[in-house]
C-alpha cells in the first residue's frame, strides 16, 4: 500500500501497516431478547448461566487489522422474563477496511468489553450473550484508535486536503483510554501536507487521538 502526494513515500513494507484516520463508524447493535433456549436453563455448560430479568445495553467496536476503533452509539434491550434469558447480538456486514468486531456489555451505560472478534456460536452471523463472564476492557473513545499489544509508530502523514489538521497526541499503553500511560507524541498539529517521521517503540500498547475530522495516516509495525 503506497500513501503519497509528492514529498516523500509512505509505504507498507518491511511489515509496516499502514491505519488510516479517522477509522470507519461502528454500527448500533441490533438486539433480540428470548428465553434461554439454547441450553438448558440448569446449565452453565454452553456459553453462561442466563440473564435476569432487566435492561442489558451494547455496544460495538470495528477492529481494523492490529487497531481497535472508537466504540459506536448503545443500543439496549429488555428481557422481561418469566425464567432466564438470552441476549441475541446480529453481527454486523463489516464496512470497507475493518477485519472484525469487539463487542461491549452489559451494564446499561457504563458496558466493558464482552468479546474480541467476535464470531456467531450457535449461528454464522448472531453472537448470543447468556451472561458469561466479561473481559472487563473500557471501550475506546470518541476520536481514538487503539492497539492492544506493543508496536512501533513510524510514521504520521497529513495530506494537502480534506479536513483541517489538529492536535495529535499518541501514547504507549495498555489503557485504551488513555487514563494512564506515557505519551510519546504530541499534543501537536503536524502541517497539512506533511510526514513526520516518528519511529517510536511503545511496550504496552498505541493510543492514538485526534479530533473529530481530522484526516491522516500513520504507519506501525
Amino acid at each position: 500500500m503506497f500513501f503519497d502526494e509528492g514529498q516523500n513515500l509512505l509505504a507498507t513494507l518491511g511489515g509496516r501497516r499502514l491505519l488510516p484516520i479517522p477509522t470507519p463508524a461502528a454500527p448500533a447493535p441490533v438486539l433480540a431478547a428470548a428465553t434461554l433456549s439454547t441450553q438448558a436453563a440448569s446449565s452453565a455448560a454452553a456459553l453462561g448461566p442466563g440473564l435476569a430479568a432487566g435492561t442489558y445495553g451494547y455496544r460495538l467496536s470495528l477492529l481494523i487489522d492490529d487497531f481497535e476503533s472508537a466504540a459506536g452509539p448503545e443500543s439496549t434491550v429488555t428481557w422481561a422474563g418469566p425464567g432466564l434469558g438470552e441476549v441475541r447480538i446480529t453481527l454486523p456486514v463489516l464496512p470497507a477496511g475493518a477485519t472484525g468486531v469487539n463487542i461491549y456489555g452489559r451494564t446499561q451505560g457504563a458496558e466493558v468489553l464482552l468479546v474480541r472478534a467476535a464470531v456467531g456460536q450457535l449461528a454464522p452471523s448472531t453472537f448470543i450473550d447468556q451472561g458469561q463472564p466479561l473481559a472487563g476492557q473500557q471501550p475506546v473513545p470518541a476520536n481514538s484508535a487503539f492497539k492492544r499489544s506493543g508496536g512501533r509508530i513510524h510514521r504520521l502523514h497529513v495530506p494537502g486536503t480534506g479536513g483541517t489538521p489538529g492536535n495529535v497526541k499518541m501514547m504507549d499503553t495498555a489503557d485504551p483510554t488513555g487514563g494512564t500511560g506515557i505519551t510519546v507524541f504530541g499534543p501537536s498539529t503536524p502541517a497539512a501536507a506533511s510526514i513526520t517521521d516518528l519511529q517510536i517503540p511503545c511496550q504496552a500498547g498505541i493510543l492514538i487521538q485526534s479530533p473529530a475530522g481530522m484526516i491522516y495516516a500513520v504507519t506501525y509495525s
